[in-house]
């Protein structure tokens, strides 16, 4: 009997241990994402899942504003009919060397109404695509711009590509009420068309 109760009691400590491990190892697990948020900055990076498929930000509310959305050398945001990156008011969306903003857009009004944009903000804001890094609308949508600022005081720094298949490569929208004053250098851009 003794030899029985210790397996017994080693069982049950291993199912305890078992029951208390679980949970922090699927912590662990959900931790680890191309895109972490934290406050109003949000990271991509290269680590697992790559390419990140949801989009991030949810365009045109209060919540948006004052973000800054890095996407890291190597990481890949890649969705499909939807916006990649829809934030609002001063952002500041940073699209590094050997990183890849996409979508695939076939139709839907996207987060702001003017279609599945891979890249899209209000007013006041910064993109910055530096050299090796890549904005590409790859889908069949005709207003699906690869980049769609919607408002005043906006700046597109290209230094890579930014592409569109179909729609224009960046298209300056007024849905601020005010005159457009937005900014693009240098005016590098690509557009091709299938």
């Amino acid at each position: 009997m003794p030899t029985t109760s210790l397996r017994r009691r080693e069982r049950q400590r291993m199912l305890s241990m078992a029951l208390v491990a679980s949970p922090l190892t699927l912590f662990a697990i959900a931790a680890k994402a191309a895109c972490v948020t934290t406050g109003a900055t949000t990271t991509c990076d290269a680590t697992s899942p790559n390419p990140w498929s949801q989009t991030v930000g949810t365009g045109n509310n209060a919540a948006e504003d004052n973000r800054t959305v890095t996407v890291q050398s190597g990481s890949t945001i890649s969705v499909g009919s939807a916006n990649a990156i829809s934030l609002r008011d001063g952002a500041n969306i940073n699209v590094q060397n050997g990183a890849t903003v996409s979508n695939n857009a076939t139709s839907g009004p996207g987060l702001f109404g003017t279609g599945n944009n891979t890249i899209e903000f209000r007013s006041n804001g910064t993109l910055t695509v530096d050299q090796g890094g890549s904005v590409l609308s790859n889908g069949s949508q005709r207003n699906g711009e690869a980049v769609n600022v919607m408002g005043s005081g906006n700046t597109v720094i290209n230094n890579g590509t930014i592409r569109s298949n179909t729609a224009a490569a960046i298209w300056f929208d007024n849905l601020s009420g005010s005159t457009p004053s937005s900014t693009m250098r240098p005016a590098s851009s690509k557009r091709t068309a299938t």
